[in-house]
């Protein structure tokens, strides 16, 4: 119904349109023609002969004037005046032909159909109006001849077949002329729509859009240009530009945007252009260009991007990567001779020769360097995170168990004014999740309880819920003021009160521990604090439980099962290859494996690798994955190339050593074909017990 008012609506504009257009055009012709009928009709007679043609003439002339003269009057009636003046010539032509000149009949007869044509059948809407009108026609013209008996009526069944073909043919003519003024109504329509979705998207989309002349005249712009160009003439606009970089190699390298505007009509119909990136004011815009056809003159398209925060985020968005591959690298690095540390100093304490004295001070050796690997770890998941390639990885495993090994590692710490309790109401066996960032979210939690708390108690409550595991931490520490909470959870957000005696730490752990919470489909850490009464800390995350079926459930610190034997040192020593660009990491590998009766030998880099295992025979490879020259990757997969060539007859299992512990590391490992996998910092009896493994296999 709406689209049928709007054909309407459209239909009844172009009647009126048409109509006004006819009067104004027939006022002048019939004007013109009046005068020289006129002057002809004084020629042939005298003023007063022929008196009735001259009156009859006059009307004709002086009638289209009076018609207009009301229509202005009236806008709205311009069809009515139309029809009405139609009508008036139609019945002094019928009325001419048969009364002044009958034997110009076959003229006059002529002129009526168009006379209705044009004034006439423009207006009529529909086939039973158009019927009506042919009709209406007939009779005018029809019944002064058969009054005048000028049409004989003697053969009337001869006479009715022209008469209906009459009727017939017109209306068919004006329902057609209707069908036509229909399709016209319907185009503007839709090219009407189009126009206005056109201008809506100008006028939406905040690109700058201007379409300007080869004299450098404005032929069109949109809202967002007008607002940039205030109230600037063009040129005084466009000289204002200054490029921040130059893309199009067409144009003049030294000239400013406003002169390439000029030089772009030079080039042919239809060439593009990239301008480049304008700095306006705080704005960087980038430019593009067409030269078109524009209402039939040639003009250049522009349009231009203002690219100010893709450029900043792109910006952004490289420092963040660079950052992140920044603290990538050195975090890699400091944990590699951290490592070393460790593993020299758990060696040296296990030696007999060692007094009590010293072997304290080694142990607050290795409490510092493991203090210093768990700060490294903070620093390579928050690299993670922002990089966005922290991934979770969900298995079933036992929930006692977790919960059990991080009560032990914080217990080992408190001192005899701190006691531990622990509530662990309905907890299943097993539940699904990623045990490893659990374990970590917990042991921050309880590790920032232990630094907050000199005496009372810390308490670890956990209970299950259906799909949700809730734990909470309390402590009865010094505990803060409710303005600092929010502090907690941002980047570096440290306590810097001297009130709150708050230690060592970079403030990453909380941030990453509730970044951990959300990926493990909960929503925040949630605190309540007060100063002097303690804190507690919780938060929930979703928890699956297992199928009815499963069984086998990994241990997250499940070892490769050895036998007994195989732990002591071998009968026969084996020899292994250590391939490490760092000589530090080898002395130690050497030593540690000294102790278990293992011979060594060195490589620095992946190609002194592949030239030893060319020529000697090795029980087992040691392959550092991050070297110079060739990494260890490349150096496994040239490995076993060659063997599949037939150039190294059998190759030792090859066991991976990164400090990366992002999963995609052990996948890349195993695809290059390395056999097994270390993530540094190791422990020196997982180590010891995998090398065994592979040289028995």
């Amino acid at each position: 119904m709406e689209q049928e008012k709007i054909i309407e609506d459209t239909l009844l504009e172009y009647i009126n349109i048409s109509a006004r257009k006819r009067l104004e055009f027939i006022q002048k012709i019939i004007g013109f023609l009046g005068i020289i009928i006129f002057a002809l009709e004084m020629a042939a007679f005298d003023a007063f002969e022929n008196i009735q043609h001259k009156l009859i003439s006059l009307s004709f002339h002086f009638a289209p004037w009076f018609i207009n003269h009301f229509a202005r009057k009236w806008p709205s009636s311009l069809p009515y005046f139309s029809f009405i003046l139609g009508e008036f010539y139609n019945i002094g032509a019928v009325y001419t032909c048969y009364y002044i000149f009958p034997e110009f009949a076959t003229i006059f007869c002529l002129i009526g159909p168009y006379i209705s044509t044009y004034y006439q059948t423009y207006l009529l809407k529909g086939a039973k109006i158009s019927i009506l009108f042919s009709i209406k026609q007939t009779f005018i013209w029809l019944s002064p001849g058969f009054y005048l008996s000028k049409i004989p009526t003697d053969n009337m069944p001869k006479l009715l077949m022209p008469i209906i073909v009459l009727i017939l043919l017109q209306s068919i003519s004006c329902y057609f002329d209707y069908q036509k003024a229909i399709e016209i109504c319907k185009s503007k329509i839709e090219v009407k729509k189009i126009s206005n979705q056109m201008s809506l998207i100008l006028e939406t989309i905040p690109d700058y859009i201007m379409v300007v002349s080869e004299n450098m005249i404005k032929l069109f712009d949109n809202t967002s240009l007008e607002i940039l160009m205030g109230d600037k003439e063009l040129d005084v606009f466009l000289k204002e530009f200054h490029y921040k970089s130059k893309f199009d190699t067409k144009l003049d390298k030294d000239a400013n945007f406003y002169e390439d505007i000029q030089n772009t009509f030079n080039f042919r119909l239809n060439t593009s252009f990239s301008f480049g990136i304008i700095e306006y004011t705080t704005e960087l815009i980038e430019w593009n260009g067409k030269i078109v056809q524009w209402d039939e003159r040639e003009a250049l398209i522009i349009s231009g991007r203002n690219v100010s925060k893709v450029i900043r985020l792109e910006k952004e968005k490289a420092e963040n990567e660079y950052r992140s591959m920044l603290v990538n690298t050195v975090s890699h690095e400091l944990r590699t001779p951290t490592n070393a540390i460790m593993t020299i100093a758990s060696l040296i304490k296990q030696s007999e020769c060692v007094s009590a004295v010293n072997k304290e001070r080694l142990d607050i050796i290795i409490g510092s360097c493991s203090f210093q690997i768990s700060l490294i770890n903070d620093l390579l998941d928050y690299a993670q995170i922002v990089a966005g390639c922290l991934k979770i990885c969900t298995i079933p495993f036992v929930l006692s168990q977790l919960l059990n090994d991080c009560i032990k590692y914080i217990e080992v710490q408190l001192g005899d004014e701190i006691k531990f309790f622990r509530d662990f109401r309905s907890i299943p066996d097993i539940i699904i999740t990623d045990p490893n960032r659990l374990k970590q979210i917990i042991l921050n939690l309880l590790s920032n309880a232990r630094k907050f708390t000199r005496k009372g108690s810390i308490t670890l409550k956990a209970e299950y819920k259906f799909p949700q595991l809730y734990i909470k931490c309390k402590d009865t520490g010094i505990g803060m003021p409710s303005e600092k909470k929010s502090k907690l959870f941002t980047l570096f957000g440290k306590l810097d009160d001297s009130s709150m005696a708050n230690p060592q730490g970079v403030g990453l752990g909380l941030m990453i521990s509730n970044m951990l919470v959300k990926k493990l489909g909960g929503s925040n850490i949630m605190v309540d604090s007060s100063i002097g009464q303690g804190s507690k800390f919780s938060f929930s995350i979703h928890a699956e439980l297992p199928d009815s079926n499963v069984c086998d459930v990994p241990d997250e610190k499940a070892k490769v099962s050895i036998p007994l034997f195989l732990v002591k040192s071998l009968s026969n020593p084996k020899m292994i290859l250590v391939v490490d660009d760092i000589f530090f990491n080898i002395q130690v590998y050497m030593h540690l494996f000294k102790d278990e009766g293992i011979k060594c030998e060195y490589a620095l880099n992946g190609e002194e690798a592949v030239n030893l295992i060319k020529n000697n025979a090795y029980s087992c490879i040691l392959m550092d994955c991050e070297m110079p020259i060739l990494d260890g990757w490349e150096t496994t997969k040239k490995l076993n190339d060659l063997k599949s060539k037939g150039i190294i007859k059998k190759l030792p299992p090859i066991i991976g050593a990164t400090a990366h512990s992002d999963p995609d590391i052990r996948e890349k490992c195993m695809s290059s074909g390395m056999d097994d996998l270390i993530i540094k910092p190791c422990e020196k009896e997982v180590l010891v017990k995998k090398v065994l493994y592979w040289i028995q296999e």
